[in-house]
Parts: structure tokens; C-alpha cells; sequence
């Protein structure tokens, strides 16, 4: 069990022997398994990276392509919760524990959110398009043609123009997709690029293929498009291998007037005796029901979370 573990994600039982076998067909180290409740959680030993700078980069850009290959075939292969590659590195001693808190929140996300794929849509138009077609609409109102003689629009009033009228198409387009996608998530582009990601339930392809087709010539003229998918929704539900120094644990502990990781459940319960609680930690402990002062301090440096969970409330 010595060495880094980098986790993969988590998939019901069920599942599990499918996303397994399509997880392994795809190049990397072997992957191991383990169970939690009525989950699987699969992950790959994280080997030590060379020690030249230059061989590191190339082998950890190497190592990653391999995952985000895993990770695509098992979202593929059956309902699967993905770890975030940027924040999925844990001692193996430590996993199975960090399963074993994060249980109650992985059990709803797996029923809620394991049965979806995220895709990648690009829409793009030329500029002299939008700019054409904008200034023909202001003709109109205007109720008559445009000066031909009248001296060029600056630079600036240009990219105001295309600005606008790609706001008006993003509306357009959002409104369309709203019934067929579960979130969507609008991402840089230029002043002539709709950039989205788009978190869909499995196979639905067609219903974002559908609306696109709806869109009326005014929206359409000139566009092109690009669906590419289906990915392991990395930006909406992966799962992350958080940390926190140790002065910072300590640091919140200290800040309520508690023994560092105190264990108030048992103390509760009338558990092994213990250094006797202060009066700050027997108050706060009649304030919260059941366990939630555990829930809602610190107690290990490692938590395994859902990506963008406050790093203060982290729930098992």
C-alpha cells in the first residue's frame, strides 16, 4: 500500500465490472479496486516522475492524457462519477478511509449524477457576417439605406457591433438548449465564438442536435458548428482529493477553544474516556444534533469532495 494512489472515480456495483474492463483496455498502470457500500472506486498507482525538468513535463502531460483516455472510456462504459485530474493524488494507505467519509454524499451523487456526459459546443460566424447583417437591421429601423458615402465606422464601434450581436445569439442559443441539457456553462471565446460545455444525460446527443436544427437562418446563416462528446463530466461533478495545512486545521480547532480532532461523538456517547472537553466544546456540542460538529470541523488534512465545495464545509 506504500507509494501515491491517483483515484479515477466511482461507479455503482452493478457497473462496476464493465467500466472496470474498459478502464483497463486503455494504456496506464493497472488499476485497482475498492469497494464502498454499494460503490466501487477505482485508481491507478501514480509512478515517481523522472528527475530532469524537461523529461517530468513531457511525462506528466503523458500520464494525463492516458487518464482523461481512461476516464472517457468509462463514462462510455456505464454510469461513472469522474476524479478531477488536476486534484486526485492521495497516500494508498489513506483512500479507503477517505471513501469511507465521503460515503453518504457519494451514494446521492452517484444516484443524481453518475448517468450524465458532458459535450463541447462551438458555434462561430465570419465578423463581416454578423457586421453585415447588424447593419442591415439598423438600416431597417432607420427606414432607409445606409449612406454609402458616409466615412467607415471606427475600429472600436466594429467590435461593439459584433459584441452585441453575439450576445443576442448566445441568448438565442441558451434559450434553445434549455430543455435538452441539465446545465450549461459559457466559456472565453472571441467576438465571433459561442464557446459552451454542456452537462446532458447519457445519450442525449440527439435532443442538443435537435435544437440546433431549430435554430431559425437568422441564428443559422453563416455558422458553423462543432458537437464534440461524449467527455467524463469533469467540469460539473468530478471529485476531488482535497488538502489543508496542517497549521490550518490546527488554526480551527484553536479558533473554538477545542482539543485538536477531539472526539466528540464519543464523548457523547460515553465513549473510552478522554481528555476532558472545555466548556466551549461541551456548549457548542449541545448546540448541534447527532454528529454535525464532526461533519463541519476538520479532522483529517486529506478530504475527498465534490470540486468547488467550500473548503470549510466539507460534509461527508
Amino acid at each position: 500500500m506504500a507509494g501515491l494512489l491517483r483515484l479515477l472515480g466511482i461507479s455503482p456495483q452493478a457497473t462496476a465490472e464493465a467500466v472496470s474492463e474498459a478502464m483497463a483496455r486503455m494504456p496506464g498502470p493497472a488499476i485497482r479496486r475498492f469497494p464502498e457500500g454499494d460503490c466501487i472506486a477505482f485508481a491507478q498507482s501514480e509512478p515517481p516522475g523522472p528527475r530532469r525538468e524537461g523529461q517530468a513535463e513531457a511525462t506528466r502531460l503523458r500520464a494525463l492524457q492516458q487518464v482523461q483516455c481512461r476516464l472517457e472510456a468509462a463514462c462510455l462504459a456505464g454510469p461513472f462519477l469522474p476524479a478531477s485530474p488536476a486534484a486526485a493524488l492521495c497516500p494508498a494507505a489513506e483512500l479507503p478511509a477517505l471513501l469511507a467519509t465521503a460515503a453518504p454524499r457519494l451514494h446521492i451523487a452517484l444516484a443524481e449524477d453518475a448517468g450524465t456526459h458532458q459535450w463541447r459546443l462551438v458555434l462561430q460566424w465570419p465578423g463581416e457576417h454578423l457586421l453585415a447583417l447588424r447593419r442591415a437591421m439598423s438600416a431597417h429601423l432607420l427606414d432607409g439605406a445606409a449612406d454609402p458615402l458616409a466615412p467607415a465606422p471606427p475600429a472600436e464601434a466594429d467590435e461593439a457591433v459584433l459584441t452585441d450581436e453575439l450576445a443576442y445569439r448566445g441568448a438565442v442559443l441558451e434559450a434553445a438548449l434549455a430543455p435538452a441539457v441539465r446545465r450549461l456553462q459559457r466559456e472565453p471565446g472571441d467576438a465571433r465564438t459561442l464557446r459552451y460545455l454542456l452537462l446532458i444525460p447519457r445519450d442525449g446527443e440527439a435532443a442538443i442536435e435537435a435544437a440546433l436544427r431549430g435554430l431559425g437562418p437568422e441564428i443559422t446563416a453563416g455558422a458553423v458548428a462543432d458537437l464534440q462528446g461524449p467527455m467524463p463530466p469533469v467540469h460539473f461533478h468530478a471529485w476531488e482529493v482535497a488538502e489543508a495545512e496542517e497549521s490550518a486545521l490546527r488554526a480551527a480547532w484553536a479558533l473554538l477553544g477545542l482539543p485538536e480532532r477531539v472526539a466528540l461523538a464519543a464523548q457523547r456517547r460515553g465513549g473510552p474516556a478522554g481528555p476532558p472537553l472545555p466548556a466551549s466544546a461541551r456548549g457548542l456540542a449541545a448546540l448541534f444534533p447527532g454528529t454535525e460538529l464532526e461533519r463541519l470541523l476538520p479532522r483529517a488534512r486529506r478530504r475527498l469532495i465534490p470540486c468547488g465545495s467550500p473548503q470549510d464545509h466539507h460534509a461527508a
